[in-house]
């Protein structure tokens, strides 16, 4: 138990950013990197098995222009959407704190959907397009493997395990502290947006739609875009640093909540080490799915995600 929370100190702290660990370069040789793991290149006590990917920097470029331009698009047109009275949201499947602020319009259900459609249902679009420019089957790129898929499963419950209490104290302490120093520039930490949008959902459609969003869509979507194709190709720049807690970093802002941001930082860096240490983007899948999973657990029994 000790050594297991001494793996996640370092994790945390980035003191487990020392070790050396070879890939092979374009020319064949090996280059030298530091993958972000704890002593021995792992996390949990594994060794490191994500490959090298072959993605090129210009089909890199043109997923991230087209999902920026999609996603530009569709927030254009969300603009001109009805809103109704109460707290802010944000399209996003995880957790957030118990304090809406008052002030400010949420978007209409359907704004909701527009942001789910040209973010998530566009990544998935680009995705496929993306596997394909490169010729190489979805199995081989993300490691989805028959052989593997139960020890990707069991790895992904381990880690959302551990990562769920821990990253839900970061909240808590996020919240006290944002209470705390915000009231003095007049900010007050707001739901996060699934989370309100089940709240105040007035159908069992609407319901129904946000948890397939929230347990399925958008763990698949969002890893196959922050751990399956951002942080191998950063990594294999010889930018492992920069690519642990970078893409860990985008994975925060991205869900707009600013008492949410520090514990999906360490989300993502669970992820991306668990994607490491597996080498199948099941695993990390796995970990986010049960992760987004669990406020509506808390809610089905009467529970906030967080007081």
């Amino acid at each position: 138990m000790d050594r297991g929370f001494g793996s996640l100190k370092r994790i945390v702290t980035g003191d487990a950013l020392q070790e050396v660990h070879k890939i092979t370069n374009k020319n064949g040789g090996t280059a030298d990197f530091s993958p972000g793991l704890p002593a021995g290149g792992q996390i949990f006590y594994g060794p490191i098995v994500l490959e090298r990917k072959p993605w090129e920097a210009e089909a890199v470029l043109a997923l991230l222009m087209g999902l920026f331009l999609i996603f530009g698009m569709g927030g254009i047109l969300a603009s001109v959407l009805p809103r109704q009275p109460n707290a802010g949201i944000s399209a996003s499947g995880t957790p957030g704190n118990t304090s809406p602020s008052v002030a400010s319009p949420k978007p209409a259900f359907s704004s909701f959907v527009l942001g789910t459609l040209t973010f998530h249902g566009a990544v998935l679009l680009l995705v496929h397009r993306f596997v394909r420019m490169h010729r190489v089957r979805w199995t081989d790129a993300f490691g989805w493997r028959r052989s593997g898929i139960s020890r990707a499963l069991g790895a992904g419950v381990t880690v959302a395990g551990v990562a769920v209490p821990v990253a839900y104290g970061l909240q808590w302490l996020s919240v006290v502290a944002l209470r705390h120093w915000g009231s003095h520039w007049g900010y007050e930490p707001s739901v996060q947006g699934s989370v309100e949008l089940l709240l105040h959902s007035g159908t069992w459609a609407q319901s129904a739609y946000i948890f397939v969003f929230a347990t399925l869509v958008a763990p698949v979507a969002e890893e196959l875009l922050f751990r399956g194709i951002l942080f191998p190709f950063i990594r294999d720049l010889g930018k492992p640093r920069l690519a642990f807690w970078g893409t860990a970093v985008l994975f925060g802002a991205m869900h707009g909540n600013l008492a949410a941001f520090l514990p999906l930082v360490f989300f993502g860096a669970m992820l991306a080490a668990l994607y490491l240490r597996t080498g199948n983007l099941l695993a990390p899948m796995t970990a986010h799915a049960l992760f987004n999973l669990v406020p509506f657990i808390l809610l089905a029994c009467g529970l906030k995600p967080v007081e």
